[in-house]
């Protein structure tokens, strides 16, 4: 994923990577570092939101192990009928206003896809931007600097025990 902002080109993938693209390094693609360029500027994940001004959107993240994206998708529509612009990312893709703007990928994309998901919404003058957020992202730090006005968690199961260990 290419991602860019103010005159940079922010890049979390090294089969991508051109000269004087900014390396955004994470928890998934560390052990990568061995195939960046030389004179390549890494920048951490959790350093990444710096570089966007994200703060005329508010962030609703929602988490659980049942009910993210039926909850989030309540969110997201009773916002809508109350006539807010509203942006939706999660399980069924990323939406805004109504409109599909992408196919699903992952629950939680990547940082650096979250973020161009953000900015499409600001240029799209929404003011809420409603996603799913899975465990695993959290912990692995596909959210981290990420401002949320409000963070909401549904439950958590036995499920998560094969993954976190405990509850």
């Amino acid at each position: 994923m290419k991602l860019i902002g103010d005159d940079k080109i922010f890049c979390d993938n090294t089969s991508v990577l051109q000269p004087y693209d900014i390396f955004v390094s994470s928890k998934q693609n560390e052990k990568y570092l061995k195939d960046i360029p030389p004179n390549t500027t890494i920048v951490q994940d959790y350093n990444l939101s710096k570089y966007f001004d994200l703060s005329s959107i508010n962030i609703v993240g929602v988490c659980g192990t049942n009910g993210k994206t039926t909850t989030a998708a309540c969110i997201y529509s009773i916002l809508l009928d109350l006539g807010y612009k509203v942006a939706l990312q999660g399980g069924r893709g990323f939406f805004i206003n109504d409109i599909k703007k992408a196919d699903f990928s992952l629950t939680t994309p990547t940082l650096l896809e979250t973020i161009s998901n953000l900015q499409t919404a600001i240029k799209n003058d929404c003011e809420y931007f409603i996603m799913e957020v899975s465990s695993h992202a959290i912990v692995q730090h596909r959210i981290i600097g990420l401002n949320f006005a409000l963070k909401v968690h549904t439950n958590i199961t036995q499920d998560h025990l094969d993954f976190h260990k405990t509850l």
